[in-house]
């Protein structure tokens, strides 16, 4: 996976991005965090940094618990990000995450569609993919309704720090800088 992913910055490197890194302890209280998230953090970033404040270039990524309520806001709120993505995306402790998304597909529709990069891990126990479990019918419901849809199942690491660093973190800042070069 490393020689792969060293081609791909070879070939084609990145593009300038802006990463806001969030640490939400709130766990479950998505709502909170996504009023925080839309109403003060990116407000702040786009009158502080050289941003292009539109939908086109803005995306919010997580891991585990992060990459469920990731798929949630950006279901929610289509009009703010056209990309979303998971990493070792925990549908087990948010079983809700399905419902949301398919209760805003018009919603996303109208916004001219969300992309999304979903990555996991063989070795990851909230891998619910590869098992054709709730990720996995979340990507089928989403091919279905015509989004587009990446997912990379990576064989190294497990759950935790050195998954979300590498190979996720990395392949979803890759994934991302091209989705947002495609719109300049």
């Amino acid at each position: 996976e490393l020689r792969t992913f060293n081609r791909w910055l070879q070939e084609d490197p990145y593009e300038d991005v802006i990463v806001v890194s969030l640490w939400n302890p709130g766990g479950g209280n998505t709502a909170q965090y996504e009023k925080y998230l839309i109403g003060e953090v990116i407000p702040f970033i786009d009158a502080h940094y050289r941003t292009v404040p539109d939908r086109r270039f803005r995306a919010i990524d997580g891991a585990c618990a992060g990459g469920a309520q990731a798929i949630m806001i950006s279901s929610r709120r289509p009009d703010v990000f056209a990309y979303a993505g998971g990493q070792q995306t925990d549908l087990g402790s948010y079983p809700m995450v399905n419902q949301v998304w398919d209760s805003n597909i018009g919603r996303i529709r109208k916004a001219g569609g969300v992309a999304y990069n979903i990555n996991t891990n063989v070795k990851d126990g909230c891998n619910s993919y590869s098992n054709g479990g709730r990720l996995y019918q979340l990507v089928q419901d989403m091919h279905a309704a015509g989004m587009k849809v990446d997912v990379h199942v990576f064989q190294s690491c497990g759950h935790g720090y050195c998954a979300y660093r590498y190979p996720n973190g990395h392949q979803s800042l890759y994934w991302f800088s091209k989705q947002f070069k495609r719109n300049m």
